[in-house]
């Protein structure tokens, strides 16, 4: 490998590799099992159309939040928590209430290319949405704009209270 190639990529992977660990820290501070890894190829949308990213990204899997739950860092140093939620469950949320309260996204777990609600879109026709997909489980994403304590600490205790994100033992 080419030596510059390296320093590039060391330059844009050590701040997000610092952020996770930081990140991971918050998150077992707050009582979750959990442990870093890198994921690539994420969906991404960019100028209306969804892009693949090859590259890895810093992903923090967690235990117990829900079926299953990882907390990201994208290359802008966003973060993402995105979590499963079985088909009775997402069905029984207030999703005029949770748009209301976060920036989120819905998609199926299997066919996740289609966007049952984002920004933009009505919260009160995503129910029926789902039901309308074969779909068993779905998943969530709530954005944050950095992965800072604060932000984290407030995002899992404010889905929390909300019924939305249940610790599992």
């Amino acid at each position: 490998m080419d030596g510059d190639i390296r320093a590039q990529l060391n330059a844009v992977y050590r701040p997000l590799h610092d952020e996770a660990t930081a990140a991971l820290r918050i998150i077992r501070g707050m009582g979750y099992t959990a442990r870093l890894t890198y994921c690539n190829l994420h969906e991404t949308m960019v100028d209306g159309a969804y892009q693949t990213e090859y590259f890895p990204l810093p992903e923090i899997e967690i235990e117990g939040a829900a079926l299953c739950a990882d907390f990201g860092i994208a290359l802008d140093k966003t973060a993402w928590l995105e979590f499963t939620l079985t088909r009775e469950r997402a069905l029984a949320l207030d999703y005029e209430h949770v748009a209301a309260a976060f920036e989120f996204e819905a998609y199926g777990a299997e066919n996740y290319l289609t966007d049952l609600y984002r920004k933009g879109m009505r919260a009160a026709e995503l129910r029926g949405a789902m039901e309308k997909t074969n779909e068993r489980e779905f998943h969530l994403l709530f954005s944050l704009a950095r992965a800072e304590e604060q932000a984290i600490e407030g995002l899992f205790t404010r889905l929390s209270e909300e019924g939305i994100l249940q610790k599992i033992v």
